[in-house]
């Protein structure tokens, strides 16, 4: 299926998370999306971006709307593997807000918890959206991740 929208990695993308005691404890990837008209963004992750994500924990993801043209007060997001499997689960629903940043960890519905998700190459993602009626309309999404 062709992507709907589009993700650019923005300039200082993988930049390190450093603790207290200057130790490096993580990375954080930056991605900024981009809605074609009002249709449901649908994107796939490039090789590129899996790669900086697979092996690694992802222990919270932090939408950022965009100044000039947000989406939809209360979008939807799905962050999808190839086996058709949403990472986000219920966590998903209305996350994605016109004004306001906000953070979610990946849901576990086996465990029927929310915990650090480790994502594979092998199942590329892809990320989307519903309930946005803005022409354009863009976000950012901040992946905290650890090794």
């Amino acid at each position: 299926m062709a992507d709907v929208g589009s993700y650019t990695e923005v300039m200082g993308s993988n930049a390190p998370i450093v603790n207290s005691d200057s130790r490096v404890g993580g990375r954080i990837i930056h991605l900024k999306f981009t809605h074609d008209g009002t249709d449901p963004l649908s994107v796939t992750l490039s090789d590129k971006t899996m790669r900086e994500l697979a092996g690694k924990y992802v222990f919270k993801i932090r939408q950022i709307p965009d100044d000039t043209l947000p989406v939809t007060n209360a979008t939807d997001l799905t962050i999808t593997d190839s086996d058709g499997y949403d990472h986000l689960g219920s966590n998903g629903a209305d996350f994605l807000l016109s004004g306001t940043p906000s953070e979610t960890l990946c849901y576990n519905s086996f465990l029927g918890t929310n915990e650090y998700a480790m994502f594979s190459t092998s199942l590329p993602l892809t990320v989307g959206t519903s309930g946005n009626s803005i022409s354009g309309a863009s976000f950012s999404l901040k992946f905290f991740i650890v090794s």
